[in-house]
């Protein structure tokens, strides 16, 4: 294909889409009528009175993502880039006020598409003292949380200097102050400032920052005091993480090795498994790995993580006997298509018999009618199941099974059809 049939197919489309066509024209337009191209777009949304509901909504998503790649692709000039995305960060009430966004698609178009934006264009804007100023007033006018990836970026946006004087200044919010200590990684003048706009003092979260911020700041020990601190039943992933930060940081492989073991026994997961074998090898976890089966079935609890680990690491006859011992835990386990199919593969016919008929339940005790297909195809699968089963091993046989549900379902008709 050559290039003007290459091009003929781009105007075909964009005629087709008026935001590839404007884009498409800017890329060629001089460097003023970009400026003005968009300025006008921007000022359209601003005088819409259109109101996006959840259908319509991506319309208006597509129209704010389109701006933003004109200003990316098509602007040159870091003061001209910056002067527009004042105007884009600008029409955030008339966004807000005009859109249902039940799913957060402002929040992500303004923090973080736009942010990116931004960080694209600020490091070059000459002027940082006028930078700041912009800076400040975004952070301040903020009544749509539309400026919040200002603040949470804002080492992208300025260099330290910049955003030091801004401490000089007054905000209306308590949490700005703090939040530009963190930026700066200046972990004793955070703590201060946080544990004043705390007068009841810190959170359960504030632990966390804190001692994210002291382990950036260089002082691993002061780190690991407020680690210590952070509630783990509330916040248990926030404290695995900076409690593995710490511990990479300073090369405490026992204290690492300890945190990962207890991860792992919490919740034997892939990624559990996986920072096990990168750090400390295959054989360690092939120890892990035998302690945890005998765990599991010492357990009178049914898991499905545990189940998903022993499909991995265990025999198709222990799989079975653990699933039989626990078979009246299993209500209310769901499993994904592909889990299923997994299943089929590894878990003998009795194991997926038991765990097939948990969904079949579901669907018909409660009338799932748009599931019936689904549930057609596993009492399929059941009957095929059956067949290759000799030993019920005190489950419920196939055949009385499906006497009793077609007795208790019997005038789910459209099921019965489906199922034929």
């Amino acid at each position: 294909m050559d290039i003007d049939d290459l091009t003929k197919i781009i105007e075909l489309f964009a005629r087709k889409d008026p935001e590839l066509e404007k884009m498409i024209r800017n890329s060629v337009a001089g460097k003023d009528a970009v400026y003005e191209a968009i300025k006008g777009d921007i000022s359209a949304i601003k005088r819409s009175r259109n109101f996006y509901d959840w259908r319509s909504r991506g319309d208006l998503y597509y129209q704010l993502e389109s701006i933003l790649e004109n200003i990316r692709l098509n602007v040159k000039d870091p003061e001209l880039a910056v002067n527009l995305l004042i105007k884009f960060f600008a029409l955030d009430a008339t966004c807000c006020n005009c859109c249902d966004d039940s799913d957060g698609g402002l929040g992500y178009v303004f923090n973080l598409q736009a942010i990116e934006v931004f960080g694209q264009f600020a490091p070059a804007y000459l002027d940082k003292k006028k930078l700041t100023q912009i800076i400040y007033d975004l952070i301040e006018h903020n009544d749509y949380g539309c400026h919040d990836g200002v603040l949470e970026n804002i080492s992208l946006l300025l260099p330290p200097e910049n955003i030091r004087s801004l401490l000089d200044k007054e905000f209306s919010h308590s949490y700005v102050l703090p939040d530009l200590a963190f930026a700066l990684n200046d972990a004793i003048l955070f703590e201060k400032l946080l544990s004043e706009s705390r007068p009841n003092g810190f959170s359960k979260h504030d632990y966390y920052e804190l001692a994210e911020c002291y382990l950036n700041s260089g002082d691993a020990d002061k780190a690991l005091q407020f680690a210590d601190e952070i509630d783990n039943s509330y916040y248990g992933y926030e404290n695995f993480k900076i409690h593995e930060k710490i511990y990479l940081a300073t090369d405490n492989k026992n204290a690492l090795k300890n945190l990962y073991c207890e991860a792992f026994f919490n919740s034997p997961t892939e990624s559990a498994i996986e920072r096990i074998k990168t750090v400390f090898g295959d054989d360690f976890f092939n120890t892990l790995a035998q302690q945890k089966l005998e765990e599991i079935h010492n357990s009178q609890d049914y898991s499905k993580t545990d189940f998903n680990f022993l499909m991995v690491y265990d025999s198709a006859d222990n799989i079975e006997n653990y699933v039989i011992d626990r078979k009246d835990k299993l209500s209310g386990v769901y499993y994904e298509s592909e889990e299923l199919k997994k299943i089929k593969k590894i878990c003998s016919p009795l194991t997926q018999t038991i765990i097939f008929r948990i969904p079949l339940n579901y669907y018909l005790d409660n009338a799932k009618s748009k599931y019936y297909s689904s549930a057609a195809k596993h009492l399929k699968t059941l009957d095929a199941l059956a067949s290759e089963i000799t030993d019920w091993r005190g489950v419920e046989p196939h055949s009385e099974y499906k006497k009793k549900l077609y007795e208790k379902h019997y005038r789910k008709y459209s099921f019965w059809e489906k199922y034929k």
